[in-house]
C-alpha cells in the first residue's frame, strides 16, 4: 500500500485500546486522509461504526 502511495489505518490484536477509538475517529472524519482501514475482525469485529466506508 504505501509503494502505491494509499494512506491507510490497522487495527489489529497489537493496538492499545486506548488507540482503538482514536483510529476509528480518524476514518470517520470527513475530510478522512485514509483511503483504506484494515483490520482484524477479533480484534475489532464488534461494536464497530464503519458508516463512512462505502466497501467492507
Amino acid at each position: 500500500l504505501i509503494c502505491i502511495d494509499f494512506t491507510y489505518l490497522r487495527l489489529d490484536g497489537q493496538t492499545k485500546s486506548e488507540e482503538r477509538g482514536d483510529l476509528l475517529a480518524k476514518f470517520s472524519e470527513a475530510k478522512a486522509d485514509y483511503f483504506i482501514f484494515l483490520l482484524s475482525t477479533r480484534a475489532g469485529g464488534l461494536g464497530l461504526n464503519l458508516q463512512t466506508a462505502d466497501t467492507v
